[in-house]
């Protein structure tokens, strides 16, 4: 309202009135909208616990998707070496993986394997699937891209194998 008032303003007070007006909604918006994001954030983490939280996560996508058999091998120490700061993101990743898995594959089965390979200072998370036909061309779009740049600020690495099993092998340092 206060944008379309600016052309029929009769004097140049009234359209300083409402530009200024507009850029004091504008940056009200701006915090409402950073405050409900933060609000959204993954309270569930500090509820529950990174731990559960990702076992609870895998629990609920498995009673979501009865037709599919989720194994999980989660190596309670590799979760435990992962940095506080890092660990929405990674949660984030896992379930971004899975909603792709839900989206764009005709999986059987799923296994999600999180652990520390031969060094201490990185975890591994593997999340592989079998309803990828390597015959289909296959197209990044915003899921692999999100978990790219979720990677990206937690400066992980990321490789995915699109053989006989679709699989994210993703790489982490992590604190020791």
């Amino acid at each position: 309202a206060e944008a379309a008032s600016i052309p029929n303003a009769r004097s140049k007070k009234s359209q300083n009135l409402a530009a200024e007006s507009i850029i004091s909604l504008s940056k009200n918006i701006m915090l409402s909208t950073r405050e409900i994001i933060k609000n959204l954030s993954l309270g569930l983490l500090d509820e529950l616990g990174f731990e559960d939280a990702v076992k609870d996560l895998i629990d609920s996508w498995q009673k979501r998707y009865k037709r599919i058999k989720i194994s999980s091998k989660i190596d309670a120490n590799a979760l435990e070496s992962f940095r506080e700061e890092d660990k929405p993101h990674i949660y984030r990743i896992i379930q971004e993986a899975l909603t792709n898995i839900a989206k764009h594959s005709k999986a059987k089965k799923i296994s999600i394997h999180i652990f520390h390979p031969n060094r201490k200072n990185k975890v591994k998370i593997v999340i592989e699937n079998d309803g990828f036909n390597p015959n289909n061309s296959i197209v990044e779009g915003t899921g692999l891209m999100g978990i790219r740049e979720r990677l990206n600020q937690i400066k992980g690495k990321i490789n995915i194998n699109k053989g006989k099993l679709f699989k994210i092998i993703i790489e982490l340092n992590v604190k020791e």
